[in-house]
């Protein structure tokens, strides 16, 4: 039980930390965070053998571990022209992360996709903070979400709620299904080959490489 508590948090951390640079520029505090992060990639690694995950942490791993300091101006720069540039000039290449923008017809966003993502986060009990600005189908919001499903599992494994967790655990795996993996290998697709950045290529590929390896393992 305790290795599918731990195993159950160490997802929630992953999904917390890839959460982050698709709304927010790195700074050093968070490339601290991802070297700390660096053991539990190499080991979903090693659990799932998924040649994207693979791929993308090792781009990380030479990406933080470079012989020249990290250059967190262009790391904004390069945010900005991926995430934010095409939602003020559509002539503009470069990704809205958006369910919708995937999914809708015409690559619109607050469509029918993000009324069904906010469905399952009311399920849950769940409202979106006041201070995340994006849409409730953002990829950052739905990797949150996923995030909070397992800390959920294992707080409710801790306390000798199997049937709990199992509900918990079960919501995650439709979630991927039902949302993330409908749009998120187009989506990192575009951001991999969109960047000339081995940490946005490694972010992309390292997001998509964990959906898919906790789509095979999903449970408890």
């Amino acid at each position: 039980m305790e290795d599918i508590i731990k195993f159950l948090r160490a997802k929630a951390a992953v999904y917390e930390v890839l959460a982050v640079p698709y709304y927010k520029e790195a700074d050093k505090d968070f490339t601290d965070k991802l070297h700390s992060m660096m053991p539990v990639f190499e080991a979903f690694i090693k659990a799932g053998e998924n040649d994207r995950l693979t791929e993308g942490v090792n781009l990380l791993k030479n990406f933080l571990n470079g012989t020249e300091s990290v250059d967190y101006e262009s790391l904004a720069s390069e945010f900005a022209r991926l995430f934010l540039i095409k939602n003020i000039n559509q002539g503009i290449e470069g990704i809205v992360p958006c369910e919708s923008a995937y999914l809708s017809p015409g690559g619109l966003i607050m469509q029918d996709e993000r009324d069904m993502v906010l469905e399952a986060y009311y399920d849950s009990g769940l409202r979106k903070s006041d201070s995340f600005k994006e849409t409730e189908d953002h990829i950052s919001a739905e990797l949150a979400f996923l995030a909070r499903l397992n800390n959920s599992a294992a707080l409710a494994l801790e306390e000798g709620r199997r049937g709990d967790a199992e509900k918990l655990a079960g919501k995650a795996a439709d979630f991927i299904s039902s949302h993330l993996m409908k749009w998120l290998p187009a989506a990192a697709g575009d951001i991999a080959s969109m960047t000339t950045s081995g940490y946005f290529r490694a972010v992309a590929l390292i997001t998509l490489g964990m959906a898919e390896t906790d789509a095979e393992y999903a449970g408890v």
